[in-house]
């Protein structure tokens, strides 16, 4: 398996609206091939988030990184900071 890793920076008026967008990404993205799960944290002041999108295959785990950059908007609450793909060790 391997995991896309992102990290961002988050700018919402309200803090339940980045969970919200966090959910639908996660929504659209356990359809794509390959998926297994996913999980989006954000630190506490809620200028920071990080997510982990685990893929069966590094190809697919690739490709759902080129979509994520593709489809965040520029001028949105969400500023991508890097996505980087890693092949999962452990898994419990």
């Amino acid at each position: 398996m391997y995991a896309m890793v992102g990290t961002s920076k988050l700018n919402f008026e309200n803090p339940d609206d980045a969970a919200q967008m966090a959910n639908g990404i996660l929504s659209n993205l356990s359809s794509a091939p390959g998926f297994v799960t996913g999980s989006f944290a954000r630190s506490a002041d809620g200028n920071h988030g990080r997510s982990m999108v685990v893929f069966e295959t590094e190809e697919q785990a690739k490709a759902g990184a080129e979509n994520a950059r593709a489809n965040i908007p520029a001028d949105g609450p969400v500023e991508i900071v890097s996505i980087e793909v890693y092949e999962v060790v452990a898994h419990a």
